[in-house]
């Protein structure tokens, strides 16, 4: 069977908004990255020039807030549409961009770029492109931060993941807390994508032998996983890494506060 494409469509960015962390951007991330962007802002005058990669209200409402130019670029204006009702900032000004972010040819524009599940939602033959275009539009002391799902070589049966779920997290949220290592220990080992749809398949069985709570099985099917029109692009560490040699140097990987920061490092990328 074909590999779905790896893309938003706009069905999925309506379901996007019901989200929570860590498929979206969570507070304690902003405060991370502002502090990066402090240190931008305490070594050049000028206003610092932002560069979002896709719709990200959190972003936004963040550029907004910090008074920064921001530029956001999407494939699809139809998603910038709808992701713009969620940001608490309506009147905020920003330079909204119609392409895709293997065919941008920005050049030493920006001081920062920002991705959250950027390079997740990428085609695996798309991410060289996409990475020496980053690159190219980054200025000389500019910054790439980005968060995706990543394998670091922990993997867990489905099984295992709730069980331990139940055993030692049962207070919190069950996305917050399983759903990164769900995606990342249920993609495939030779492509490197991950089915929703599968997936969800065997969240059903397990909810159906009494080992996952309805209510917890109803959130994945709330968050639209039986009808994903594509996969998620679950790079390991060592190939993500090994992409990011040509185009950009790893300044730092850094971790927010949050409780799942441990399983999704934040890379702080600068151009080579």
């Amino acid at each position: 069977m074909p590999v779905k494409k790896t893309r938003w469509e706009k069905s999925f960015a309506q379901v996007w908004t019901n989200y929570i962390p860590p498929a979206r951007p969570s507070a304690a991330e902003i405060v991370l990255y502002t502090k990066y962007l402090r240190k931008l802002q305490n070594a050049k005058k000028d206003k610092i020039k932002l560069l979002v990669l896709g719709s990200t209200p959190e972003f936004r409402d963040w550029g907004f807030q910090e008074g920064l130019d921001v530029t956001v670029i999407d494939y699809n204006k139809e998603n910038n549409g709808i992701l713009k009702t969620f940001m608490r900032h309506q009147n905020a000004k920003e330079n909204f961009i119609e392409e895709s972010w293997k065919d941008m040819k920005f050049e030493n524009e920006f001081d920062i770029i920002i991705g959250d599940h950027a390079i997740s939602v990428l085609l695996r033959e798309d991410l060289p492109d996409v990475l020496k275009n980053i690159a190219r539009a980054l200025k000389k002391d500019g910054i790439f931060i980005t968060k995706h799902y990543l394998g670091l070589g922990k993997n867990r049966t489905l099984e295992e993941i709730i069980k331990s779920y139940y055993a030692k997290f049962s207070n919190y949220h069950i996305y917050l807390i399983a759903s990164t290592e769900i995606v990342v220990s249920g993609a495939d080992r030779k492509t490197n994508y991950f089915d929703f749809g599968k997936a969800l398949k065997e969240l059903k069985n397990l909810c159906d032998a009494g080992l996952l709570k309805k209510e917890d099985y109803a959130t994945f099917e709330e968050y639209g996983w039986a009808n994903m029109k594509f996969n998620l692009y679950v790079p390991t560490q060592g190939q993500w890494e090994k992409a990011l040699k040509p185009h950009l140097n790893i300044h730092k990987i850094d971790y927010s506060q949050d409780i799942y920061a441990k399983e999704m490092p934040i890379y702080i990328l600068k151009k080579k």
